[in-house]
């Protein structure tokens, strides 16, 4: 049956308005599949964000409470108490200080005992809470009548050992230098009347494989520059050189606060 013409035009606007609105649809909604992607990749980045954000607070916090130092990864009750510093050597070879046993002249540097035993003789017995103690990597031993344990940090044992064997080396008595060898037993007794094994011989070979270890296990990776020496036309290295250190007046004021009096290393005898 033949198609009027007022059935065509209808035809035709139908088909026009199916195609408008297609196009209008297209147009209010181009690329649907991408904008789903689009917001579907925006979620997951938001996701990690917070999920980034959560650990590096919680690692934040961790790190606060529990170790300052990056480097330990045993835990230490003085680890709050490091810093790292740049710190500046004395001289040791063109000149004297005051912890060398001999003046520039050769004769004996006056008190260089007393500043040595200082470094660590009070310090050598330090006492840290029952929390602190429960995070140690080694059971240490509780101190009777309190609830606290007695330790020591490692680094007053290892002045100990140096001084052991700086005594061994040079034994010296007041007006006396480092030639005066031939009354070594005697100034070593004299001096060590309190300690009379500390320059035994395996006292001496436990305190320089003792230092051995410690220098092994820090590992100082500081580079030290060579200069031509003007008096010889050879290179030779720079000794003082610049390097990183922790504080040790930080750490010192730490077991100072700390330490504990012969009255506490009594209270042992008889209980153990």
């Amino acid at each position: 049956m033949p198609i009027s013409d007022h059935e065509e035009s209808d035809t035709l606007l139908e088909a026009a308005s199916d195609s408008s609105f297609s196009a209008v649809k297209e147009l209010k909604h181009p690329g649907s599949h991408r904008l789903r992607f689009t917001r579907w990749v925006f979620l997951c980045s938001i996701t990690a964000n917070v999920l980034l954000s959560l650990a590096v607070a919680k690692f934040l916090i961790y790190s606060s409470e529990s170790c300052h130092d990056p480097l330990l990864q045993l835990y230490s009750p003085a680890q709050n108490a490091v810093e790292y510093v740049v710190s500046h050597p004395d001289d040791s070879i063109h000149g004297t200080n005051e912890w060398m046993n001999m003046l520039f002249d050769g004769s004996a540097n006056g008190g260089v005992g007393e500043r040595w035993k200082g470094l660590y003789t009070p310090y050598m017995d330090v006492a840290i809470t029952q929390q602190e103690a429960a995070q140690l990597g080694e059971q240490s031993v509780m101190i009777p009548g309190t609830d606290q344990y007695i330790v020591e940090l490692e680094v007053h044992h290892q002045l100990h050992c140096l001084d052991s064997l700086r005594r061994a080396l040079f034994p010296t008595t007041p007006g006396q230098g480092h030639q005066q060898n031939n009354s070594f037993s005697a100034e070593v007794e004299e001096d060590e009347n309190d300690d009379p094994g500390a320059h035994h011989p395996k006292h001496l070979d436990h305190c320089i494989d003792w230092i051995r270890q410690a220098l092994m296990c820090w590992v100082d990776i500081t580079p030290v520059s060579w200069a031509v020496d003007p008096a010889t036309g050879l290179p030779e290295p720079q000794i003082p050189q610049q390097r990183t250190c922790r504080n040790w007046d930080l750490v010192q004021a730490w077991a100072d606060g700390h330490r504990v009096s012969d009255d506490v290393l009594e209270s042992f005898e008889g209980v153990l």
